[in-house]
C-alpha cells in the first residue's frame, strides 16, 4: 500500500510517496498538463542540465511498479536527497544562493512563459552542495497582466531573514525555528532600525509593504482582490524579478568573528598536532571507504574537507553558523557534503500539522 509523505497533504496538485528509492509524486490533471507544457518547452531540461532543478521525470505509475489507491496513471519521479535539511540549518550563504536559485528559476520561466506559483524555501533542497529546486510543480503557465503570487512568500521565506542577517549582523536560525520558515513582515519591520531604510531592499520591500498591509488589515478589500483590478505589465515583473536578484546578491553575511569561526587560527593543537590529526582521517577514510562520514561539530571543516578529498560522502553539522559558512565557501558546488547549522544538544525540533509535515 502506498503511503505519502505527511509534509504533502497540502498541495492539490499532486502527493509525495516513496518508492523502489525514488521521490514520487502523483499528478491532478491540470498539474499533468502544465509539467508537459514546461517540458515541451525546454524550460524543465535546461533547469535540470543548469543545477537549479532537482532531475525530474514524467513516467508510468504501472511501469515504475507503484500502483495503490490514489497513485494514478503518471507520477513525477525524482532522486531521494540525503540528508533533507531546512533553511533553520542552513548557514547566511547557503540561505541567499537558495534565495538567488529561487530567483534565477524565476527570471528564467516568465523568459519561456511561466512562472513560479510559490517560493518558499522548503521547495529547495541542498543536493551535493548545490541548491535545487524539488517542486517542479511550483511551475506553471504565466499568466499575462498577474502579480506574481510568490513574492510575499519570498519575502518572508528568504529575503526578510537575509536582511535581518546582513544589516543586524545576527545569526536567524533560531528566528526561522520560531516563525517555521517564514518570517513575518511585521516582526522584520520592527527588528530593522529606521537608517537602514537607507539599505537596499528595506524601503520598498519592507517598509511599504507593511504599510501596505496595515491599510490592507483595516480595508474591506482583500490585496488579491485589489490586485486583479489591475494589469501588471511582464516587464515591470522582470525588472522586480531582476531587482531582487541585485538585493540579495548584495547582501553580505554576518561579519562578527563567532566563537568557532576562526577556530583553524585559534585552535590548541601544534603543527605536529594538526598534521597528525589530518594524516589520520585522510588515511582511515581513504582505506576503509565508508558510503557515508559524518563530522559532528565539524568547526570550519578541515576534516570534513579532507574526507570529501578522499572520496566521501561527508555530512558535517556544527552549531555555529559562521563557522558552517567558511565550510561552504571552502567546498565546491556538487561535491559529496552535506552542511547543516544544529545544536546537538538542541536539536531541530519536528514541526506543522500533527509534528509531521517538517522533520526532526
Amino acid at each position: 500500500m502506498t503511503r505519502f509523505d505527511p509534509a504533502s497533504f497540502k498541495d492539490p496538485a499532486g502527493r509525495v510517496f516513496h518508492h523502489s528509492g525514488w521521490v514520487c509524486r502523483t499528478l491532478s490533471e491540470e498539474a499533468r498538463r502544465d509539467f508537459q507544457s514546461a517540458q515541451n518547452s525546454g524550460l524543465i531540461d535546461s533547469l535540470v542540465r543548469d543545477q537549479l532543478l532537482l532531475e525530474t521525470e514524467l513516467v508510468n505509475s504501472a511501469h515504475l511498479g507503484a500502483t495503490g489507491p490514489g497513485v494514478g496513471g503518471v507520477v513525477l519521479k525524482q532522486p531521494t536527497v540525503v540528508p533533507v535539511t531546512y533553511a533553520y540549518e542552513w548557514s547566511f550563504e547557503m540561505l541567499r544562493d537558495a534565495a538567488l536559485a529561487t530567483l534565477q528559476i524565476l527570471d528564467r520561466a516568465l523568459a519561456s512563459g511561466f512562472v513560479l506559483k510559490d517560493a518558499n524555501s522548503f521547495n529547495v533542497l541542498f543536493e551535493r552542495n548545490t541548491p535545487k529546486l524539488v517542486d517542479a510543480l511550483s511551475i506553471e503557465p504565466y499568466r499575462d497582466g498577474t502579480v506574481w503570487a510568490g513574492y510575499a512568500q519570498f519575502c518572508r521565506s528568504f529575503l526578510f531573514p537575509l536582511l535581518i542577517g546582513a544589516y543586524r549582523d545576527v545569526d536567524v536560525q533560531a528566528l526561522l525555528v520560531g516563525t517555521m520558515g517564514e518570517v513575518p513582515l511585521q516582526l522584520t519591520a520592527k527588528l530593522l532600525r529606521p537608517r537602514d531604510c537607507l539599505r537596499p531592499g528595506v524601503l520598498k520591500d519592507v517598509v511599504l509593504q507593511a504599510r501596505l498591509e496595515r491599510t490592507f488589515a483595516r480595508a474591506a478589500a482583500s490585496v488579491g482582490e485589489t490586485a486583479a483590478e489591475h494589469h501588471y505589465p511582464k516587464t515591470a515583473l522582470l525588472a522586480s524579478v531582476r531587482r531582487l536578484l541585485k538585493i540579495v546578491s548584495g547582501l553580505k553575511a554576518p561579519s562578527t568573528p563567532s566563537e568557532w569561526s576562526g577556530y583553524d587560527r585559534l585552535h590548541t593543537y601544534s603543527e605536529a598536532d594538526l598534521s597528525a590529526k589530518a594524516s589520520f582521517v585522510e588515511r582511515v577514510v581513504g582505506e576503509r571507504r565508508w558510503p557515508q562520514v559524518v563530522d559532528l561539530g565539524c568547526n570550519t571543516g578541515d576534516y570534513a574537507r579532507i574526507a570529501v578529498g578522499a572520496g566521501a560522502r561527508v555530512v558535517a553539522l556544527d552549531l555555529d553558523a559562521r563557522a558552517i559558512d567558511r565550510l561552504y565557501r571552502g567546498v565546491s558546488r556538487g561535491t559529496a557534503a552535506s552542511l547543516l547549522v544544529a545544536n546537538l544538544l538542541k536539536p531541530t525540533p519536528a514541526m506543522g500539522w500533527e509534528l509531521q509535515e517538517r522533520r526532526p
